[in-house]
């Protein structure tokens, strides 16, 4: 039997092995590229947001208040506005178009006032002069007014339906509701499907008591646009005076539901209760 094997002592020049210390490990490590995501992000979003609110907002506001004013809804056009210069209380064109509306709605007085601001934020006197003659026209018509007329339409040819427009309304206001047909027939020979015209006319008409011309005039233009206000308003006033009182009930219930804040319109439909002898729903 062989004698065991003697364990040869480490030389001692070795090294000894040092226990090997474990790398740290990092699990799923964020690139520091990527640290700033998430906050570029978010001020990309607030920057588009902000984008909004001061570019796009007013703009979308400005856009509702000249289809307003085309469609002759004066109340929201003035609304819409009043959005835009919350935003932008400094634009000029917003004013002045809050202006031509106020003009429309009869508030004389804060048109002009609406002007002298614009004129005061930097708007030229050729920007507001032609809105300055109308509000003047339309306060009455006038032997000098009428002979401007001409040499406004040729000057301001783009404008011509709002230059009728004034100075028909300009004689309703004097009381001559009869020479302002002619200004909206002419207005109707260049725009013979401009509802405005057309209602105007209708409104024209009923103030003359020629309700069976007045009343084709309203439900032609209601014909292109059921839900127009200003036509069931004027349809309604026919209506309940030529004693269709239920037929007037009905298209003010209509009208009210999509005016809700209109005091003229409830007006209408209490008298028309009244008349109606429903004393009870009327109050």
């Amino acid at each position: 039997m062989s004698p065991p094997k003697r364990r040869q002592p480490a030389h001692r020049n070795q090294k000894c092995a040092t226990p090997s210390v474990p790398a740290r490990v990092s699990i799923n490590p964020v690139p520091a590229s990527n640290r700033w995501r998430l906050p570029i992000l978010l001020l990309t979003l607030v920057g588009l947001v902000g984008g909004f609110f001061w570019w796009g907002a007013p703009t979308y506001f400005a856009k509702q208040a000249e289809n307003a004013l085309r469609e002759g809804r004066y109340e929201d056009a003035d609304e819409y506005w009043q959005y835009v210069l919350r935003m932008q209380p400094r634009r000029v064109d917003a004013l002045i178009g809050q202006a031509t509306a106020c003009r429309h709605a009869g508030d004389l007085v804060r048109a002009k006032n609406l002007l002298a601001t614009a004129e005061s934020f930097g708007a030229s006197q050729s920007e507001t002069k032609v809105e300055h003659e109308l509000i003047a026209i339309q306060n009455g018509g006038s032997e000098k007014a009428i002979a401007r007329l001409p040499s406004m339409l040729v000057k301001n040819p783009e404008q011509g339906a709002e230059i009728l427009d004034a100075f028909a309304t300009g004689f309703e206001v004097a009381g001559a509701p009869e020479q302002a047909v002619p200004y909206i027939d002419k207005w109707l020979e260049t725009s013979p499907n401009d509802r405005r015209a057309v209602i105007h006319k209708a409104e024209l008409l009923a103030s003359l008591q020629q309700w069976k011309e007045s009343e084709a005039g309203f439900r032609t233009a209601m014909k292109v646009d059921a839900m127009l206000q200003r036509g069931r308003r004027g349809l309604a006033r026919v209506l309940l005076e030529t004693g269709r009182d239920r037929e007037a009930l009905e298209m003010l219930d209509t009208a009210i539901a999509a005016e809700p804040r209109s005091i003229p319109l409830r007006l209408l439909r209490c008298k028309t209760l009244l008349d109606l002898r429903q004393n009870d729903e009327a109050i």
